[in-house]
């Protein structure tokens, strides 16, 4: 099983493991290539620190985002 995560970040802890890692911000990266050859997708992507505009439009507009890009 291979798994794929897109971080906006990159911690190290990531990059040294198995994972391939996407880096990039679920607001505005194109997911199209993020999402080419995945069966599956967990998304875990939360705000919590920050104004309820930002946090809204990361986890409501990242989700719209990415459910969109799902059905392509």
């Amino acid at each position: 099983v291979s798994v794929r995560v897109l971080d906006r970040v990159g911690p190290p802890s990531l990059a040294d493991s198995n994972l391939e890692v996407c880096l990039g911000d679920i607001r505005t990266i194109d997911l199209e290539p993020v999402l080419r050859g995945v069966d599956a997708v967990v998304h875990l992507a939360a705000l919590l620190r920050g104004s309820l505009r930002d946090m809204a439009e990361l986890t409501e507009g990242g989700t719209a985002r990415l459910l969109a890009a799902m059905q392509v």
